[in-house]
């Protein structure tokens, strides 16, 4: 019997799923239920189910944060989704995470439900049996496949490898007498959304996949099909037919559809058409990677052909240095302009997606240095601000982006959490109350040789950044508050005391007297002396 679970937080579902089938009769135990993710990952825990229906949208913990977490701990469990009509990019979310099946909850009928439950039983049958009778056969499958990735990785080492020949007999094509051939490199998209909701991968997928690419090529090809590395195919062609690009492109496009309607396997596909496997293959490995690269402008889901690539220009000069760039920025952010700033970026991650003259890698390597001001203001403000998962260190996040438009997505997303945890911050009472200790500092100690140093580092915050803040939130600069408080300190003394206004200038901090009177007639439109006279 294998054992089945049921979350949703609406008990008439529970009850109506739990009650519209004889699960007995089809080989599964009720298990039990949850009406919510956080519980239903503990009570998968506690039971390891088989199989799991489970609604999408739920308190505490959704859907596709369970469907995530749960394949993490336990990548075999089967998942079928409990659906609403407008939950379609939810639905296509949880299909590409791995999920099995799915149905929509207003068309639900016990039929349907029966129909997934036995074509599921049909699969952990299967894999049972695999895993018992069928043991030896699998395992000859995989060794077959682990001889042949070993060959290819030693072919594409180095370019002065020699092809070990003891080691061929598993290879579908001859490499030595292979004067017409093709490589695809067939990869994995993840994009920026996706990178946000990871998941680990059945110990079958990698197979399966290699099995689909190499069904679907040999229609036309003799081919071997090889993982290079995690999430990257590689698949050596014969072109006895000598076909041209049109035919390729055409398999390139099956492929794409197959693994995506099959797997929900999204992959871009580099191919380079190249002659005399053996004097060229490690070139044309080569050639075929820089041809991936441009996946960085065309977008998920592209075919690349090398022959038809433009050459990337490589001189960057007409682009401002990122120095330049990054002052300009950390002006913006220091003055609370996010939005002028967040502009700065967004042209330059435009025009390079207009022109397509950045080298991907040399880009990847440019726009941390742009990006840098903005986690420099998190930082800043860090100690302050509520604890976001969302702004953490960005040079990382950017080298595991794949598109240029990921890129553009990701920063959209990353400055925004920035601005928001600032602006929530600048609103909250304790920037007033920092605001008051500021102003009582330097009401207590106006007669000292005080600057904007001083100030900032008494409330923890930078120079630039708490000036400016100070001037935002107060009407008038630090340097203004500070001599308008002297200014007011030394009417009331020329009013009340005797004191020659020499004294009175060095008395409330000013180091020289002719200042102290430029700046005392600038604010009373009269002179300290006229001032002192009014009073007689």
């Amino acid at each position: 019997m294998y054992k089945v679970l049921i979350i949703d937080d609406e008990m008439i579902i529970r009850i109506g799923l739990k009650s519209s089938v004889d699960w007995e009769s089809l080989g599964y135990v009720y298990a039990g239920e949850a009406v919510n993710g956080e519980d239903a990952l503990e009570l998968c825990r506690n039971v390891k189910p088989d199989i799991v229906l489970t609604d999408i949208k739920m308190p505490k913990m959704d859907g596709i944060e369970f469907i995530t977490a749960l394949l993490k701990e336990q990548p075999d469990v089967k998942i079928v989704v409990l659906s609403c009509v407008d939950d379609f990019d939810k639905l296509q979310q949880a299909l590409r995470l791995g999920v099995k099946d799915y149905f929509l909850k207003l068309s639900f009928s016990p039929e349907q439900l029966v129909a997934i439950l036995k074509k599921i039983k049909g699969e952990l049958d299967l894999n049972s049996k695999n895993k018992t009778g069928d043991f030896k056969k699998l395992s000859s499958i995989r060794d077959d496949a682990i001889v042949k990735e070993n060959f290819y990785k030693n072919l594409i080492a180095t370019q002065f490898n020699k092809i070990p020949l003891s080691d061929n007999s598993k290879i579908s094509i001859n490499p030595q007498n292979c004067e017409n051939a093709f490589i695809l490199l067939i990869a994995k998209d993840q994009s920026y959304e996706e990178q946000k909701v990871k998941v680990a991968e059945s110990s079958t997928q990698k197979f399966s996949i290699i099995s689909l690419i190499t069904e679907i090529l040999s229609k036309e090809f003799e081919c071997d099909v090889v993982e290079i590395e995690t999430d990257l195919f590689m698949a050596v062609c014969e072109n006895s037919k000598d076909y041209k690009f049109d035919k390729i492109y055409v398999n390139a496009i099956e492929l794409q559809n197959n693994l995506m309607r099959i797997m929900y396997y999204s992959v871009s596909v580099a191919v380079n058409l190249y002659s005399n496997c053996i004097d060229n293959f490690y070139s044309a490995y080569q050639q075929c990677l820089v041809a991936l690269q441009q996946k960085f402008y065309e977008g998920h889901q592209s075919i690349i052909f090398y022959d038809e690539l433009m050459e990337l220009s490589k001189d960057n000069t007409n682009y401002i240095s990122s120095n330049i760039i990054e002052g300009r920025i950390q002006n913006k952010l220091e003055y609370f302009e996010f939005q002028d700033a967040k502009q700065i970026v967004l042209q330059i991650i435009d025009s390079a997606i207009e022109n397509k003259n950045w080298n991907p890698s040399e880009f990847k390597r440019y726009f941390p240095e742009i990006v840098a001001p903005w986690y420099r203001a998190y930082k800043h403000f860090n100690n302050n601000l509520t604890s976001d998962k969302n702004v953490i260190n960005p040079y990382k996040q950017i080298d595991f982006l794949e598109t240029i438009v990921d890129i553009r997505q990701w920063f959209d997303d990353y400055s925004q959490s920035i601005e928001t945890l600032v602006k929530e911050y600048l609103k909250s009472s304790k920037v007033r109350t920092e605001l008051e200790l500021a102003k009582k500092y330097i009401n207590d100690n106006y007669n000292s040789d005080i600057n904007i140093n001083d100030v900032a580092k008494l409330v923890g915050f930078n120079s630039s950044y708490f000036s400016h803040l100070f001037k935002k939130e107060m009407g008038e600069g630090i340097s203004d508050y500070l001599t308008n408080v002297r200014l007011s300190r030394a009417f009331k003394l020329l009013r009340e005391t005797l004191y020659s206004v020499n004294q009175i200038s060095e008395m409330v901090g000013f180091n020289d007297v002719a200042y102290f009177r430029k700046q005392f007639r600038k604010h009373y439109s009269k002179s300290p002396s006229e001032c002192r006279n009014d009073i007689s």
